[in-house]
């Protein structure tokens, strides 16, 4: 299902529809594949983005679609288990091995990104070089921001500026954002091309003998 195709009904649809399955294979004891708990991840983050767009308020305190109780107590038992000190057994599942995620002020910059790009794909955007436009501004190479595209996926145009007036009102204001983003992800992300907040690393000089 294509992210212009997501609304808030077939988001908690396709949520709940995840669960059940995850729950069903949960109480018959048997390993939980990891695409199924990865769907009902997807499927809760995106409900919550789709939640707060304008077409789901029918007034300022009245959302068309609440959110559901049995959803809400899911957030709230994962949150408790977090502070009190237990990652989820589901989130483990989801960990990836090796180089850890990208801080959140990074991930924000690289969703932008992501965000820019597929509107650029849509014609929402013009730019035909956007992969080129993304990686100077970055100061990332256009491998990094293709990877970007791979490992952020679940990023979509319509999770930000919820309260634009429509596609083209939200392609504008993501291509204003994307400078600031970039500017942001250079000072903490990773290119190459980035300094650190303190400076690189040097080497550690030798001792004279």
């Amino acid at each position: 299902m294509d992210g212009d195709e997501i609304t808030i009904d077939s988001a908690l649809a396709e949520y709940f529809k995840a669960a059940n399955t995850y729950n069903y294979l949960l109480s018959s004891k048997v390993m939980v594949p990891e695409n199924v708990v990865r769907e009902c991840a997807y499927w809760m983050m995106r409900f919550l983005y789709v939640y707060n767009q304008p077409e789901n308020w029918i007034s300022e305190n009245t959302p068309r679609v609440a959110i559901p109780p049995q959803l809400a107590d899911d957030i709230a038992r994962n949150l408790q288990m977090v502070l009190s000190g237990h990652i989820p057994q589901w989130m483990l599942h989801l960990q990836k091995q090796g180089a850890p995620q990208a801080h959140p002020r990074m991930a924000a910059g690289i969703g932008v990104a992501v965000a820019y790009k597929k509107f650029a794909a849509s014609g929402a955007i013009k730019d035909s070089h956007s992969t080129k436009t993304v990686a100077k501004l970055y100061g990332v190479s256009t491998r990094g921001v293709q990877n970007w595209m791979k490992e952020y996926p679940f990023c979509e145009p319509a999770d930000f500026f919820p309260h634009a007036g429509n596609e083209a009102d939200r392609a504008a204001q993501i291509a204003a954002e994307l400078p600031r983003a970039a500017a942001t992800y250079r000072e903490w992300g990773r290119g190459a091309a980035n300094p650190r907040p303190f400076g690189k690393a040097g080497r550690r000089p030798r001792a004279k003998s």
